[in-house]
């Protein structure tokens, strides 16, 4: 019977020593992104966790209003009025693009 336990009690004790999914949570990166000197501000919530792509949000800020942009899955969000490709290194930055006029612009981190 002992050498029957001896590789179970083995697996435990390997089970008890990986991270569970809770330690390795990282919580998002809220950001304002803005694009001068282009007119556009973007508030997001960039995942930290793998595959980003599928759980950051932006949202278009006009106004006073704030509006949640389609994602594309490529780290890209749009609306009527624009499309936004983000890139989530270190600093989060993007590239906005006018749909009407095809006109683009930097965007940055906003440190206010």
């Amino acid at each position: 019977m002992r050498r029957l336990l001896a590789p179970f009690c083995v697996g435990l004790f390997f089970m008890e020593m990986a991270p569970s999914p809770a330690q390795n949570f990282m919580p998002a990166k809220a950001v304002r992104l803005s694009c001068p000197p282009m007119p556009y501000v973007f508030d997001c919530s960039i995942s930290r966790m793998p595959n980003p792509q599928f759980t950051s949000r932006c949202f278009y800020v006009a106004q006073g209003k704030s509006t949640l942009m389609r994602p594309d899955h490529r780290m890209g969000f749009s609306n009527e009025i624009v499309g936004l490709t983000i890139d989530a290194g270190m600093s989060v930055t993007g590239t906005v693009t006018e749909n009407r006029t095809g006109q683009q612009g930097d965007c940055v981190e906003d440190d206010d």
